[in-house]
C-alpha cells in the first residue's frame, strides 16, 4: 500500500543576462529552475537558498549581480523577510525592481479606470467588443490583416 502525501512544489526559474564572448553580445540565458517543495516552498528563505545554490554551482558570486527583476509579490520585493531583502544583505549595491510587465499593466489599468470615471466610457468593454467583432468573421479578420500589413499601409 502506498501513501500519497499531498505537498506543494514550486518552480522558480532563474535567468541571467550575460556577455557571450562567442557572439560578442549580451544574451538572456536560463540558469536553473530552482525547484522548491514542501510546506515552506514559497517562502523567501527557501527560494533565496535555491537561488544562492544555483549561483554557487555556476561559480557566480553575488557581487557580480547587478539587478534583480521579479514579480511584485511581497515575498519577492518586500522590505523585510523577502528575497530582495536577503539579496541586499549579501550584496547591498544590487538594483531591485519589480516586473516591468506588471508595472505597465497596473498603469494601464489605472488609466482605464480614470478614463471611465471622467468620460463614463469603459475602454475594456470596447476592447472586448472589438475582439468579438473580429472573432466572428473570417472576412473581417482578412480586412484587418490587410489594413495592418506594411505593404497595404504604404499604399494608403
Amino acid at each position: 500500500m502506498y501513501h500519497i502525501v499531498a505537498g506543494r512544489e514550486k518552480m522558480n526559474p532563474l535567468t541571467v543576462r550575460v556577455y557571450d564572448s562567442y557572439t560578442s553580445k549580451v544574451v538572456h540565458r536560463f540558469l536553473d529552475m530552482c525547484p522548491t517543495s514542501g510546506p515552506s516552498c514559497g517562502t523567501a528563505e527557501v527560494i533565496y537558498q535555491k537561488m544562492d545554490e544555483a549561483l554557487q554551482k555556476n561559480a557566480i558570486p553575488w557581487r557580480n549581480c547587478v539587478s534583480l527583476s521579479v514579480d511584485n509579490a511581497p515575498v519577492n520585493t518586500g522590505a523585510r523577510n523577502s528575497i530582495a531583502s536577503r539579496i541586499l544583505k549579501e550584496h547591498g549595491s544590487i538594483y531591485i525592481h519589480g516586473c516591468p510587465c506588471h508595472i505597465i499593466h497596473n498603469t494601464a489599468k489605472q488609466a482605464g479606470l480614470g478614463f471611465l470615471e471622467v468620460c463614463g466610457f469603459d475602454p475594456e468593454d470596447l476592447t472586448v467588443d472589438v475582439g468579438y467583432w473580429f472573432k466572428g468573421s473570417t472576412n473581417r479578420k482578412g480586412y484587418l490583416t490587410g489594413m495592418c500589413s506594411p505593404n497595404e499601409m504604404q499604399k494608403s
